[in-house]
């Protein structure tokens, strides 16, 4: 069933054209860049998609909604921010530690803001909040963007290379991205599951 409804999407994409198969991956990205970029990296090495345009719209799946949380924060007043940050479990002690260690200590705390949920979303609201130069919020996410980028984009495409000449000799070849998908599952499980340890340290 997993591999029927995995080989609709693919076919759905294809149904459309080039353009719009590229706006619905960017737009799934914009909900989970690191799985999202992971999987159709995979599916370039099978050539369904081309790798150069998937790592361009990886990146930017990651800077464009930090521009735009960092535009929110400074639009904020006080209340409002107060509001917007208890949604993700932030008492007055965390904001006070982001707080601090965003103006001493910039590019060390974004990267775990980037890294660790449930801290991405509030950190780069509160980074346009405290008014942090622009320039240099710009050029420290987009520095980690493409690394992070980097990672799951030859993550994914050696995967699929890997996978596609293994199942290929054992003649597997519909399993290959059923095994994209599930290998995203436990790359983004153990993303969580070292973010809850870390998150844990900054709760206390």
């Amino acid at each position: 069933m997993a591999i029927n409804t995995i080989n609709s999407i693919l076919l759905i994409l294809q149904s459309h054209g080039e353009i719009i198969q590229y706006i619905i991956i960017y737009s799934l990205m914009f909900i989970e860049g690191p799985i999202v970029t992971y999987i159709v990296s995979f599916a370039a090495a099978l050539g369904y998609f081309n790798i150069g345009i998937i790592f361009v719209l990886g990146i930017l799946g990651y800077i464009i909604p930090e521009i735009i949380l960092f535009r929110i924060g400074g639009l904020l007043r006080t209340n409002s921010l107060k509001k917007v940050v208890s949604y993700f479990g932030l008492h007055k002690k965390r904001i006070a530690w982001l707080e601090k260690n965003l103006k001493n200590h910039t590019i060390k705390t974004i990267f775990i803001i980037k890294t660790i949920p449930p801290l991405p979303i509030p950190g780069l609201v509160l980074c346009g909040f405290i008014r942090m130069p622009f320039a240099r919020f710009f050029w420290i996410n987009l520095i980690f963007d493409i690394m992070y980028t980097i990672i799951f984009v030859l993550l994914g495409y050696y995967m699929g290379l890997a996978a596609n000449t293994s199942l290929k000799y054992f003649k597997l070849t519909q399993y290959m991205l059923p095994l994209a998908v599930i290998l995203a599952i436990f790359i983004y499980l153990l993303i969580r599951k070292i973010s809850s340890i870390e998150i844990r340290k900054i709760k206390n």
